[in-house]
């Protein structure tokens, strides 16, 4: 989400060009190391973008699938916690989910592994790298965020979309 750059403390931020990979748009991390009554509140405004959250402290409940809201609205994380996010193009083509994206649409925010119980090896794996360069490495390398080409009419129409929405 765009605002969490200037909240939240060390945000690093990488864009992935499409080149390396179709489904994801970036890949991020933060600290919740200031908030209110041991949470920090970040922003989300609609942008069709779905993002997966890991806590890289370990805390398996607290890592999340967050979908584009319908409107303005604030994800709660735990403060003292490091999080690290892959941020989704709209109409990417990731599965795992084992509900569908119209219904992961229909929601806010879904415990991930309630819904992706496959992204768990994933993230053990993630735990075990100790840099930013190295995990964006292993999640380019991963095979749940690669997919076969898109459809070129699907893609026009997202391009088209998105270049009404940022100009």
């Amino acid at each position: 989400q765009p605002e969490w750059e200037r909240i939240s403390k060390n945000f690093h931020c990488k864009m992935i060009p499409s080149s390396l990979n179709e489904n994801i748009q970036l890949i991020y991390s933060f600290s919740s190391t200031i908030g209110y009554q041991g949470i920090l509140s970040l922003p989300g405004i609609p942008d069709g973008c779905l993002d997966i959250i890991f806590n890289m402290d370990g805390e398996k409940n607290d890592c999340y699938l967050i979908p584009s809201p319908k409107k303005r609205m604030n994800f709660q994380f735990k403060t003292g916690n490091s999080y690290l996010g892959i941020r989704l193009k709209p109409l990417q083509s990731v599965h795992g989910f084992e509900i569908s994206l119209k219904d992961i649409n229909t929601s806010s925010i879904f415990s991930l592994f309630d819904i992706a119980p496959k992204y768990t090896t994933f993230y053990e794996q993630l735990l075990n790298l100790n840099t930013y360069e190295e995990k964006n490495q292993f999640i380019l390398s991963s095979m749940l965020f690669n997919s076969g080409p898109r459809n070129l009419r699907q893609y026009e129409l997202i391009k088209n979309a998105l270049s009404f929405i940022y100009l």
